[in-house]
């Protein structure tokens, strides 16, 4: 997996590409938890080149949704799923 933050503002961008599953969610986790400590405007995750997440990929984010709205931050993943066989588009989430 490839991780890259970028800081424009009082927000920050980071861009997941390849795989989110168990043997990287702590690397995101310390990432995301850094940003977090810093209590930007705005934190903005792309993962429309993600290729997979796990469960345990997805509770990364879910785990700091608490946090995140506590500090009144606001955060937004965008997942582009064209590869699931699921769902096509694109989906937003907004906390």
């Amino acid at each position: 997996m490839k991780i890259y933050t970028q800081k424009t503002g009082e927000s920050y961008l980071v861009k997941l590409c390849g795989e989110l599953d168990a043997s990287n969610a702590e690397a995101v986790e310390k990432i995301l938890d850094e940003l977090i400590q810093l209590n930007p405007a705005q934190i903005q995750v792309d993962c429309k080149e993600l290729e997979y997440i796990s469960s345990r990929g997805l509770g990364v984010f879910i785990s700091r949704f608490q946090e995140i709205q506590h500090k009144q931050i606001k955060f937004f993943c965008l997942i582009c799923a064209n590869k699931c066989c699921t769902f096509s588009g694109c989906l937003v989430w907004k906390i």
